[in-house]
């Protein structure tokens, strides 16, 4: 692979992410259900004034990912002793997720990788 084709790779799974990802990221955090809000933005699993900043909107775009990626990932929630089920989400919903969260976790580690290469043999 050459120092030009690689940097188009790197270039363009970043770029992907950015134009691709984070709109999906926001239609995520916009389609994940109440009853999962109000189930795991209480009281046992995060303080009071944790819940003022989790629900107000910037931040909660970010939350909801997090919160939607622990019924992807289960042992991201263990840190707060949140076990989510997965029956909690519609079938549809929980695959979107799946396949969304492997895909930018793969994209972004082949961009990693390919910018590593780079600077090594830079």
């Amino acid at each position: 692979m050459s120092a030009e084709s690689a940097f188009l790779l790197f270039y363009w799974l970043v770029i992907g992410n950015l134009v691709i990802g984070v709109p999906l990221l926001c239609v995520i955090s916009v389609a994940l259900p109440d009853l999962i809000k109000r189930d795991y933005y209480r009281e046992p699993f995060y303080a009071a004034n944790e819940l003022r900043w989790l629900t107000r909107f910037p931040v909660s775009v970010f939350s909801n990912a997090a919160l939607a990626s622990m019924f992807v990932w289960p042992a991201l929630g263990r840190k707060r002793g949140v076990v989510p089920m997965g029956d909690e989400l519609p079938a549809w919903y929980r695959s979107l997720l799946q396949l969304y969260f492997w895909a930018t976790s793969l994209s972004l580690l082949i961009a990693l990788a390919t910018g590593a290469w780079l600077l090594a043999t830079g």
